[in-house]
């Protein structure tokens, strides 16, 4: 068995998105403050982003269904009434956060 788990985390270092087969966490602390952000804006905007974006096109279709019907990346995204409040939250104190790491750099 742990000849398999070695083989699969070399598998999974060998096709990771970070250079030189690092894990995530191993490329993050080598990386300057600018890649950090860089990292995390992608990291965000792929997981993120792209939900919300499909969010909007799903509501968007309910009262248009021709809208992106022939996209090939189309994905329905329903979220409930609580999901969508925590997620608005959630972005919020992200928000403050970042806004946070502003004013540390901008008060030095």
């Amino acid at each position: 068995m742990n000849t398999e788990l070695k083989q699969a985390l070399e598998v999974i270092k060998k096709h990771c998105d970070t250079p030189k087969g690092k894990s995530f966490d191993e490329y993050m602390q080598g990386a300057s403050l600018k890649q950090r952000i860089e990292s995390l804006t992608g990291k965000f905007l792929h997981y993120v982003d792209h939900q919300t974006i499909w969010y909007t096109h799903t509501q968007i279709r309910k009262s248009q269904p021709n809208h992106f019907i022939d996209h090939p990346n189309r994905k329905d995204i329903e979220l409930s009434k609580k999901q969508r409040e925590d997620s608005i939250q959630a972005l919020k104190w992200l928000k403050r956060d970042v806004e946070a790491c502003i004013n540390h750099l901008e008060n030095n």
